[in-house]
């Protein structure tokens, strides 16, 4: 049984996140995986310095999510 339970909201995502759905968005997704790679080099390209690390983690957790409750 839970007792206690904190939920988190945010209003907007970063406008590094945003990018990277934008991104992931406009590849063709089969059975809930996304189809080739070329994502990697176009989130590389588009997000630099350290934002760029970080929305690679965000692009392989969405991707992840994707898998496990399908793409939308």
């Amino acid at each position: 049984m839970i007792e206690n339970c904190v939920l988190f909201v945010g209003h907007e995502f970063p406008e590094y996140q945003k990018r990277v759905l934008q991104i992931l968005n406009s590849y063709e997704f089969v059975d809930n995986t996304i189809q080739g790679n070329e994502y990697i080099a176009k989130i590389r390209e588009e997000v630099k310095g350290k934002e760029g690390g970080l929305a690679m983690k965000f692009a392989a957790f969405v991707l992840e999510e994707g898998k496990n409750v399908g793409k939308e």
